[in-house]
C-alpha cells in the first residue's frame, strides 16, 4: 500500500507520481518488481497516455508479463482490483490444469498503481 503527493506537484509529472507509488508499494509488500507479473494502472487527465501501463513499466526499466491500463471513470478502482483477482485466478487455474503457460504460484502477479 502506498499513496503519492496529492494535488499540485511541481517537480513531479503524473507518470513520475505513478511510479514513485508503485515503487513504494512494491516496497510496502516487501517485493521487487523481480516478483510482480503485472501492472495494472489508470490515466492521468494531466498527461494521457494511451498505453500507460507499459509507459511506466518502460519508465522503470521494467518488463513485466501483463500491462493493463484502466479507464473507466468513477469505476476505476473497482475495475483495476477485479483485474488483478481475475489475473491471479486465471493464472490459478493455468497452474492447476497444468498448462503449457506454467506459473509458479509463489511469484505475485498484479503491481496496482491508482
Amino acid at each position: 500500500m502506498a499513496e503519492s503527493a496529492v494535488g499540485v506537484v511541481p517537480d513531479k509529472s503524473p507518470r513520475e507520481l505513478c511510479v514513485e507509488v508503485t515503487l513504494n508499494a512494491v516496497k510496502d509488500a516487501g517485493l521487487s518488481l523481480a516478483d510482480c507479473d503485472g501492472l495494472i494502472t489508470c490515466n492521468a487527465f494531466a498527461e494521457p497516455i494511451l498505453y500507460h501501463a507499459e509507459a511506466v513499466a518502460e519508465y522503470l526499466g521494467w518488463q513485466p508479463r501483463h500491462c493493463v491500463t484502466v479507464n473507466t471513470g468513477g469505476g476505476t478502482t473497482f475495475m483495476a482490483i477485479n483485474m488483478a483477482i481475475a489475473a491471479i485466478a486465471a493464472l490459478s487455474v493455468q497452474s492447476d490444469i497444468g498448462a503449457t503457460n506454467s506459473w509458479d504460484p509463489s511469484r505475485r502477479v498484479i503491481c496496482s498503481s491508482l
